[in-house]
């Protein structure tokens, strides 16, 4: 359901959409969210060491993992990032922050979107349109499920990024390379 109206003022700024509970719209991040909700079982909590994102059979290359390290300064570090993503992540790479992220308008909503998951402690998706390196504008989806115990023992973002352009359906199609 989608729950733009109950969200704060600049995530109404940030995302076209935002929904509590995710329905989403691209085959990725459908497959993720399936995978994260049969990980999870009755248990309130997914543990980071059950999440493999090849056993996301052919979405591997769509999924992004986080870390949320020091929750004081609210910020996330890149810990797996499928190859499919560079028009989305740009050169953000494994091991960085994501507030150094030089993927245009991703770092912020990501923030948000991570913030607004582990607050709830459920997924989330949204979609923005946004200009990245190519000649188009894309949609992108973000879906955002918490995780927990990363090996720093804090916990952190299980995901998918799927992205369409305009005049094309979901650029997500299953891959055998992650």
């Amino acid at each position: 359901m989608t729950e733009l109206a109950r969200t704060s003022a600049r995530m109404k700024e940030l995302f076209e959409v935002v929904d509590l509970e995710p329905l989403p719209q691209s085959q990725a991040a459908a497959r993720v969210l399936d995978y994260w909700t049969s990980k999870r079982g009755g248990r309130a909590e997914v543990p980071a060491d059950e999440i493999d994102p090849a056993a996301v059979s052919g979405f591997a290359s769509y999924i992004i993992i986080y870390e949320a390290g020091d929750t004081r300064l609210s910020d996330y570090r890149l810990t797996y990032a499928g190859k499919a993503l560079g028009p989305v992540l740009g050169e953000h790479g494994v091991g960085e922050l994501l507030s150094s992220a030089r993927g245009g308008p991703y770092a912020e909503r990501a923030h948000h979107l991570f913030g607004l998951s582990l607050d709830r402690g459920e997924p989330v998706t949204g979609i923005f349109q946004a200009c990245f390196d190519g000649p188009t504008d894309l949609y992108v989806e973000i879906l955002a499920a918490p995780i927990v115990a990363m090996p720093n023992g804090e916990r952190g973002i299980f995901g998918a990024l799927a992205y369409r352009h305009l005049e094309h359906g979901w650029e997500d199609q299953p891959s055998t390379s992650a």
